[in-house]
């Protein structure tokens, strides 16, 4: 199973502690008593919400955050969802509640999950599809997991890529969100980069449609 690489990281040092285990083993049996892919995603992120609470309610923490309103840098990376909050975004394009830049997510899908590749598509090329011209995400009630878990505690300056490279920043540990997190990729069977899972996700509909048309003129 290939997870975002900070989840995995708690995933891989944590798995076996019994609270920690007990938090993955227990939102994963209840997702897979869940059919709806989107409620799934929903519920993750509710989880997720609650786990974070019990980290930021520290003033300390709070203080110690460099992420603020405003800050784009990671809206410019390689971000990961699971299939389940592929399906999640997917609808909302495909219902019209969210209007995206079909040309810059279909040249950001081209270079699949192969983050080499990302990083050499110039800076305003990987924007993120949903932050919108105030800069602000278009769609933060339903932002992936990964959104929601990686704050930064490092000078926001090494956030930046906008020279193509990612630099090694510190951010605030969140394992048991990312537990969580885990559990919502098990329960999706995976995931990979948002443009690529979204422009599959959006085609195939299309192309669904379209043969449904031509069988029922």
């Amino acid at each position: 199973m290939k997870l975002p690489a900070i989840a995995a990281k708690s995933f891989n040092e944590y798995q076996n502690h019994p609270v920690y285990r007990s938090i993955f083993q227990q939102t994963l049996n209840h997702l897979r008593q869940i059919f709806s892919p989107i409620a799934r995603a929903k519920l993750v992120h509710s989880k997720i919400e609650q786990h974070l609470k019990q980290n930021l309610v520290d003033p300390v923490v709070a203080k110690h955050i460099s992420c603020k309103k405003g800050c784009t840098a990671c809206c410019h990376t390689q971000v990961s969802i699971s299939h389940d909050e592929a399906e999640l975004l997917s609808n909302k394009i495909l219902n019209g509640s969210i209007i995206i830049d079909i040309d810059r997510i279909t040249n950001q899908a081209q270079v699949g999950d192969d983050s080499a590749k990302w990083y050499k598509l110039d800076y305003q090329s990987r924007q993120c599809v949903f932050l919108d011209s105030e800069g602000e995400c278009s769609v933060y009630a339903d932002r992936p997991s990964v959104c929601r878990t990686n704050y930064s505690i490092s000078d926001a300056s090494l956030c930046s890529t906008e020279d193509g490279v990612e630099k090694s920043h510190r951010l605030l540990n969140t394992h048991q969100s990312n537990m969580v997190l885990t559990a919502g990729y098990y329960a999706a069977k995976g995931g990979g980069a948002l443009p690529h899972l979204i422009w599959k996700k959006i085609t195939a509909k299309f192309d669904k449609k379209s043969r449904s048309k031509e069988n029922n003129p």
